[in-house]
């Protein structure tokens, strides 16, 4: 029964940590900036075009005079738009206003502030407007307010390069931008907006006859008004504008699942993305089926747009200052920087004197079953533990938070690689760093170098090997030999069971 209580609590606290860190997990901004980029331009050329017509789209005269908009108001509301307050003498003057702020918003000047203003703008002109609102205005409106949100300007932008300018010019160290909750949240709002999106559109779709007998997307491209490529030849292969119709809504109404799985999401992103340039090409709506690949953006990470970002040239890599030239608590915490670079001191922060009676152990595990399980054991056996997802997540933590003891655990590949890095950081500056166990349970040995305060362990040890294995690394790191002694006597104590590498 005890068991039982413990698996149960287990699994509540791993749905609550795998909750938490869906949401607010801290994120570099990277991804934010290009998506802030890309839905800044995507603003200038629509207000651009409502420029064209100010005294039509919203003149007292013009084709949706106030009355009509207020009569088709749901409940009394007409939304919220500033131009209901703007005179016809001024609509030129406010409207430049509008592009300038749109324009700082697009290159990331007084981000914070422009971010807002760019949604108060967007839904301004959109809601004043009604009739003329289409799907584009709607992408932009929830674009603007959740980049609103967020910290869009700290990477990509003119606040970003002025604030690197201004160190520079004082003598301090520059680092990348921090990683943050916000930053995390608005992707996430992004992500489950456009899923939403597409299931309703799928769902609304049934109701429609010709998206049951298989003619909508015919009906679509044999439209003379959107016709933009001849696609009549499909009157004589039916079947193929039945399987497009069909499986359009398929793909609509399973987006919100199939997208969340790492093996599928290149597969279903590249057919939004045939999706929408087709909207574009064959139906004339480039603008439509430009902005609704701009959203796509939230599920590359931070670290992966950076990456290509460089690759292309569309940025240099920043040159992260050494922690000899740098104050330890500003130095970067985006690991891909970390890796590259040869240390010639501790960067993070220094280990203070060891408590043999709570030793403090952060605990590196992607697998939040498996963290939770760890995590209880770890208590159990008098260890202070705090846990991290990956090594550019430990890296955050220990600029500030020093540790006795780390745990790493890799499971595949791509997390060994970054735990071996890791790894080598440490065996380069000696004592100065808290001991370590890594546990490689992808199988592979790699060719890693010994040391008695950083232990290695393969496949699936047991929870008593692991036990064993950290009080000893702890060892290496004691003030005195009474309490390395006292260390290896609990060492040789039994307390827990083995322990399921495994996922339920």
């Amino acid at each position: 029964m005890g068991r039982l209580l413990i698996t149960i609590r287990n699994r509540i606290w791993s749905a609550i940590c795998a909750w938490d860190e869906f949401w607010f997990k801290p994120m570099a901004p990277t991804t934010l900036g290009v998506i802030r980029i890309l839905s800044g331009l995507m603003l200038l050329y629509t207000h651009a075009v409502w420029g064209l017509g100010l005294d039509a789209f919203f003149g007292a005269n013009g084709w949706q005079d106030p009355l009509l908009i207020r009569s088709q108001a749901v409940s009394g509301s007409t939304g919220i738009s500033f131009w209901w307050y703007v005179q016809p003498e001024y609509y030129q003057l406010v409207h430049w206003c509008c592009m300038a702020l749109l324009l700082m918003f697009t290159i990331g000047m007084m981000t914070r502030v422009t971010a807002c203003a760019a949604f108060i703008i967007t839904v301004s002109y959109a809601t004043r407007a009604l009739n003329a609102n289409f799907g584009l205005d709607q992408i932009n409106g929830f674009l603007t307010l959740y980049l609103a949100l967020a910290p869009c300007g700290d990477a990509l932008s003119f606040d970003a390069w002025w604030a690197r300018r201004q160190a520079r010019r004082k003598g301090l160290p520059v680092s990348e931008p921090i990683p943050r909750a916000s930053t995390r949240l608005a992707t996430r709002l992004i992500q489950v907006h456009l899923c939403l999106l597409y299931f309703f559109a799928g769902v609304s779709k049934l109701k429609g006859e010709a998206w049951w007998n298989g003619d909508a997307v015919w009906m679509a491209v044999a439209n003379k008004e959107y016709q933009s490529q001849d696609l009549t030849w499909l009157a004589w292969h039916p079947w193929v504008s039945h399987l497009l119709t069909h499986m359009t809504v398929l793909w609509e109404m399973t987006f919100f699942i199939a997208v969340w799985n790492r093996a599928w999401r290149p597969l279903v992103l590249a057919i939004g993305i045939g999706v929408h340039l087709g909207i574009g090409s064959c139906l004339g709506l480039w603008t439509f089926g430009l902005i609704m690949l701009v959203p796509y953006l939230s599920f590359i990470s931070p670290e992966t747009m950076y990456s290509v970002l460089v690759w292309v040239r569309a940025i240099r890599p920043v040159q992260v200052l050494s922690p000899v030239e740098a104050n330890p608590v500003e130095t970067v915490s985006w690991w891909p920087q970390y890796k590259h670079i040869k240390f010639t001191g501790w960067p993070f922060a220094a280990c203070d004197r060891l408590d043999i009676n709570a030793p403090r152990l952060h605990l590196v595990c992607d697998d939040s079953n498996l963290c939770g399980g760890l995590l209880t054991d770890l208590t159990s056996a008098g260890f202070h533990c705090q846990t991290s997802p990956d090594i550019a997540d430990l890296c955050t933590a220990l600029e500030h938070h020093p540790v006795d003891v780390l745990l790493l655990i890799a499971h595949d590949e791509d997390t060994s690689d970054d735990i071996i890095d890791f790894r080598r950081i440490l065996l380069q500056m000696g004592a100065a760093t808290p001991a370590s166990v890594v546990v490689l349970l992808d199988g592979e040995t790699h060719d890693l170098r010994h040391s008695n305060a950083h232990i290695c362990l393969y496949r699936q040890p047991l929870f008593e090997q692991l036990r064993r294995s950290v009080l000893l690394a702890l060892c290496e790191r004691t003030a005195t030999e009474e309490e390395a002694d006292q260390l290896r006597q609990r060492a040789g104590v039994v307390t827990a069971p083995s322990l399921n590498w495994t996922n339920p």
